[in-house]
């Protein structure tokens, strides 16, 4: 099975555990204030009232939503799961704002779409892609001249693969070695502009401590007793105009 179907399967079971657990900010590791997250990708990416931006893998849109209202970008979310499709325009409704819409869209076929963004967000989804060389692809076809594409995933430990094999099983989610990663990235005209460790956010709780059905799942290298953001990292590229 692979990881699309495994992702879909996970999130029809789970999504309202995920809903009742994180709101509406769905997150590996739960910290005390999302907003310092969406806070330090939307001013990465500098985002700005002219962009065209797309959140793919939205989730229940609680970033969208954000970007929306504080950096007051015109976005568009898109997900494959039809429940946080409803509960995002359900919380887009209460929102009044204008400049935000979601709908149910593969971001494995952007360009079918048909449409053009300067800023393209992958928050904790592209890891659930099951090609990631026609992600990176339908991306750079889907940007404006100079528009930036922004990943945060998380990236193999070289002595964790029973576990990493484990996290992909349960949730449907790629660990990328960062060679691979780097190599499918040269394929395309992108140039890398910022690839580092994601900042250290003042934690809540942890993957490991959601939901009973996680208990039995071995994915210690998520817990807090160590540094979740040695693997985790984020890439911010640039399509050359």
């Amino acid at each position: 099975m692979d990881n699309m179907q495994i992702t879909i399967d996970h999130y029809n079971k789970y999504t309202p555990l995920y809903y009742k657990v994180c709101g509406s900010v769905i997150e590996s590791y739960i910290s005390k204030n999302p907003r310092d997250i969406l806070s330090f990708i939307g001013s990465k990416v500098k985002l700005n009232t002219e962009d065209k931006v797309l959140d793919a893998g939205c989730g229940f849109g609680g970033p969208a939503l954000y970007f929306a209202d504080i950096f007051r970008s015109n976005i568009l979310g898109i997900n494959i799961n039809k429940q946080q499709l409803d509960i995002a325009n359900e919380l887009k409704d209460a929102s009044k704002l204008s400049n935000l819409n979601f709908k149910f869209h593969d971001f494995h076929k952007l360009s079918d779409l048909n449409m053009k963004f300067d800023k393209i967000l992958f928050i904790e989804s592209i890891g659930h892609s099951n090609d990631l060389d026609k992600v990176i692809k339908e991306s750079y076809k889907s940007l404006n001249n100079n528009g930036i594409v922004f990943i945060k995933t998380f990236f193999s430990l070289n002595n964790s693969p029973k576990i990493e094999k484990n996290v992909q099983d349960f949730y449907g989610y790629s660990t990328y070695k960062e060679e691979q990663f780097i190599k499918t990235i040269e394929k395309y005209n992108f140039d890398i502009v910022e690839f580092d460790s994601f900042p250290v956010i003042d934690l809540d709780s942890d993957i490991s401590e959601r939901f009973e059905s996680e208990a039995g799942v071995d994915i210690s290298y998520l817990r807090k007793g160590r540094n979740p953001f040695s693997v985790w990292k984020y890439i911010i590229l640039k399509k050359d105009g």
